[in-house]
């Protein structure tokens, strides 16, 4: 109701209740992910069962009580100076700064439900199991990071009809736009599929431009209320390292997710064609270009390059050469360091190998090119084209001889889906040189075909891989 072509519509009362409720549950979702216990079950487990081969009665017949100091020299090679203090108090049920040999106790066999017997016998599986999963991960690797490749792959895929002016085919077109959930837009979900509102391009840049911002908004706010806690609260099952932790796992995952989208709308404001000798919006023809108003949305735009596309991937780059030394186990001189900055920044460069450590954010640079970076280049479809090729072509043979990935198998899923990218830009750019041929709506038909499932049987190919 009150559609008018080209105009704008504010959101309506339920879309505005339904902004907030989303807002609130995030906020939600991460006080509870920061506020996670310090130490998994998984690993709590691990410790009991490290502990529990100490000689206890030799340990306390030295010693009536162990002091901080004491208890560290015990699980030192397994948690980080933070863990330790929190463990420690923890097993100092009577909080008087030492543990008495029956607290250690309690604390091994879990207030007496597991038998210290059982965990004793337990060392020997728990040093296999880590062997096996360590042979697994150097083989086969993680779900996690295989959904990061097939991610990195739908979100290019998602925006090739949007940077690249080539004639693809309409059912891949179709095909591709359905993908665009992968760049987690809530247009998507919102705007663009339901009555509720109508929006311009204009509102969606000013909704992504707010977008991080707001979310980092949400979490100073939970990270005030975890400090109100901890101070008014007690004692939590978290750690201040911890909760640092979580938030840079939650920034780096959320980064990788929104960037390319964030950094495709920003470039989309550039991309104008003449008409009549006027420049006009590509994204939205109701908006002209370089006068006026668009100043105001162009002024933020270079804002938000410095600050995201460009500060984004130097932030990251940054930290890791900060941290080289203490990135690798093998090479680490501080095993302490190496732990801390392996949980802070692991999601960065834990999965490829040591020589390769930085190649997440050369991906990122490449996802930029792909996704937005290209548009700058002008509206030549050829030369975008040739550039787009020239950019898949070079990340292929870089992934082919380099193998980055610490697993076999991620390796080849990263290969399989960059070939599979750059074949369908040489599609593309073929059906541009040849767009003045005659060709029969039949072998339209099969050219269109067989680009879809090529990019459904690579799709499939991933998910099967996770």
């Amino acid at each position: 109701q009150g559609y008018v072509a080209g105009g704008i519509t504010s959101p309506s009362p339920s879309m505005i209740v339904a902004g907030i409720i989303c807002l609130v549950l995030s906020t939600a979702f991460m006080y509870f992910y920061f506020t996670l216990p310090a130490l998994t079950t998984a690993k709590e487990n691990d410790l009991r069962v490290k502990l529990s081969t100490v000689d206890i009665v030799g340990l306390f017949e030295r010693q009536e009580t162990l002091s901080m100091e004491a208890f560290s020299h015990l699980v030192d090679e397994d948690l980080t100076d933070s863990e330790v203090i929190h463990v420690f108090h923890v097993i100092d049920k009577n909080k008087n700064g030492v543990i008495s040999k029956n607290e250690l106790i309690d604390y091994i066999t879990n207030d007496g439900s597991i038998d210290i017997v059982e965990l004793q016998n337990e060392r020997k599986d728990m040093q296999e199991r880590r062997e096996q999963m360590a042979d697994a991960d150097t083989r086969v690797g993680t779900a996690a990071m295989k959904f990061r490749i097939l991610l990195s792959y739908v979100q290019i895929m998602s925006f090739l009809p949007v940077v690249f002016e080539l004639p693809f085919p309409r059912m891949m077109t179709n095909f591709m736009k359905l993908l665009e959930f992968s760049s987690l837009d809530i247009y998507v979900f919102f705007g663009e599929v339901s009555c509720q509102m109508q929006t311009t391009f204009k509102q969606k840049f000013v909704f992504h431009m707010m977008l991080i911002p707001v979310i980092c908004l949400c979490i100073g706010i939970v990270w005030g209320i975890i400090r109100l806690r901890v101070k008014h609260g007690g004692r939590p099952r978290f750690t201040r390292e911890s909760v640092k932790t979580r938030v840079y796992t939650f920034v780096s995952l959320l980064t990788f997710g929104l960037y390319a989208g964030v950094s495709t709308k920003i470039f989309r404001l550039f991309k104008c064609r003449e008409v009549q000798g006027r420049y006009y919006l590509v994204a939205d023809f109701s908006v002209e270009c370089y006068v006026g108003t668009w100043w105001n949305y162009g002024g933020v735009a270079i804002l938000c390059i410095i600050l995201y596309v460009v500060g984004v991937p130097m932030m990251q780059l940054f930290a890791l050469l900060r941290n080289r030394e203490h990135l690798h186990e093998t090479s680490a001189l501080d095993h302490q360091s190496h732990r801390l900055v392996k949980r802070q920044l692991g999601t960065l460069y834990d999965r490829y190998t040591d020589e390769s450590f930085y190649f997440e954010i050369v991906n990122m640079l490449r996802r930029l090119m792909m996704t937005g970076g290209l548009i700058l280049v002008g509206e030549r479809s050829v030369v975008q084209a040739l550039l787009g090729i020239l950019t898949s072509l070079i990340w292929l043979l870089l992934v082919a001889t380099k193998f980055p990935y610490k697993a076999y198998w991620d390796n080849l899923l990263e290969i399989a889906l960059s070939f599979s990218l750059l074949m369908s830009l040489i599609s593309g750019f073929a059906l541009e040189l040849f767009g003045t041929k005659e060709t029969s709506g039949y072998e339209q038909a099969i050219f269109d075909i067989l680009l879809v499932l090529m990019i459904v049987g690579c799709i499939c190919a991933g998910v099967f891989a996770i």
